[in-house]
């Protein structure tokens, strides 16, 4: 069983205040390579209670990724396989 479900419809509760596909985020490298690899975190809550996580970029033999975590909270990590440059 997942940690976590993957749904592409809007909760019937969220009609009126979510358009979807009304939002994009664009990204490119400040250098491109042949090869570019991009990790995005959003944080999402109501105004003004967001900002409260530190992020930290995690790296290892082999691996890549981030970590993030309120102050005195258990955190969460996303890594991913880094090829060898």
């Amino acid at each position: 069983m997942a940690a976590f479900e993957v749904t592409t419809e809007v909760e019937r509760s969220n009609h009126r205040n979510v358009v979807p596909g009304a939002w994009r985020v664009e990204v490119s490298p400040s250098a491109p390579q042949l090869e570019d690899h991009f990790l995005h975190l959003f944080e999402i809550n109501d105004r003004g209670k967001t900002g409260h996580l530190s992020i930290e970029l995690l790296q290892g033999t082999g691996i890549a990724g981030a970590g993030c975590a309120a102050t005195g909270e258990p955190g969460i990590a996303a890594l991913s396989p880094r090829s060898a440059a």
